[in-house]
């Protein structure tokens, strides 16, 4: 019984211990600077915060989309709910999956039907900053 006991103790410790070296998406800022995109307005850096359930993208310190985000393990879903660029409707909700290596955040789209936001957030790297 103190064996089943010390390796069902030492599995928990190595899960735990995983759990906690793994990299963690928020509370983070990231930024990344996109040229010669068409159309042009998507030129400039962005700036995207997540926080454990909610996000805000600016470009140029001018705030475009806030809204919230559920993450689950690698996967990350966008829910716009505010700002001049939020997508509408059933575009409101994208998904996508994330890695993070270092200070480098790169996505990838799993769905989303919105025309811009796959634009800046599943085509470029993004860098922490916070």
């Amino acid at each position: 019984m103190k064996k089943i006991v010390l390796v069902t103790a030492c599995a928990a410790a190595l899960v735990t211990a995983a759990q906690a070296a793994a990299p963690s998406i928020y509370p983070h800022v990231y930024t990344t600077r996109i040229t010669g995109a068409s159309p042009a307005a998507l030129n400039g850096t962005w700036r995207l915060a997540i926080q454990r359930t909610t996000f805000g993208v600016s470009k140029g310190g001018v705030p475009a989309v806030a809204g919230s985000v559920q993450i689950a393990g690698n996967k990350i879903t966008f829910h716009d709910l505010a700002g001049p660029l939020a997508c509408k409707g059933s575009q409101a909700a994208g998904t996508y999956t994330w890695r993070l290596a270092g200070t480098t955040l790169t996505m990838t789209k799993v769905k989303d039907t919105c025309a811009g936001r796959p634009q800046i957030l599943g085509g470029h790297r993004f860098t922490r900053v916070a």
